[in-house]
């Protein structure tokens, strides 16, 4: 996710159910791009997807961060991924 490595289980991202991860990691839809390692690729910013990650993993509220720039970027990938719930 923008060019940094992430491992988590495929659980993990299908928490959200009706979310976009979800969606692309059930089977039903053809799974995001493969990097040439066989990692899955998606071209997104790193750091909100390393705090909504963050959240899916622990079962907690999203940590809304101080900072205003990446405030509006979480904002934007909640919506994106469609986790706005």
């Amino acid at each position: 996710v923008g060019g940094r490595h992430f491992s988590t289980l495929k659980s993990t991202l299908q928490k959200a159910g009706g979310s976009l991860l979800a969606a692309l990691f059930s089977g039903r839809y053809e799974p995001p791009v493969k990097d040439k390692d066989g990692r899955y690729f998606l071209d997104r910013p790193s750091k909100p997807f390393e705090i909504i990650l963050n959240a899916l993993r622990t079962d907690s509220p999203l940590q809304i961060p101080e900072d205003e720039y990446l405030e509006r970027q979480l904002m934007n990938e909640i919506k994106y991924y469609h986790l706005e719930e």
